[in-house]
């Protein structure tokens, strides 16, 4: 009962403390992510939360959401109208994906690769 009672005070400071962090940032969505053994509990965008996806399951993404992770992590894209979209991170590297629809499993792999290494 008073192991019951700790940690509904717990969840309840957690969820009055995370309230006041969204109210803080309040410019975008926030999910939370808890670690395989709950160890760490963070905070996480949107395009984090998609990029996360694009890993689990590299099938079916399209080039507008390789271009929004791109910007949410400062990794610069330049697709000029051609066929394909050139996207390059801080320290240079880059990765040339074709544009057409769906992106191969392959080039969304390299893209979240190129994505960590920045991080």
């Amino acid at each position: 009962m008073i192991f019951h009672a700790l940690i509904l005070a717990t969840l309840n400071t957690f969820s009055t403390l995370f309230a006041e962090f969204v109210k803080m940032v309040h410019c975008q969505t926030f999910y939370l992510h808890c670690d395989t053994t709950c160890s760490t509990i963070s905070v996480m965008s949107k395009q984090n939360k998609k990029m996360i996806k694009m890993e689990q399951n590299p099938r079916n993404w399209r080039i507008e959401d390789l271009k929004s992770v791109a910007d949410a992590h400062g990794v610069e894209w330049v697709h000029d109208g051609g066929s394909h979209v050139v996207f390059r991170d801080k320290q240079g590297a880059h990765l040339t994906v074709p544009a057409s629809r769906p992106i191969k499993p392959i080039y969304v792999k390299h893209f979240v690769a190129l994505i960590k290494r920045g991080i």
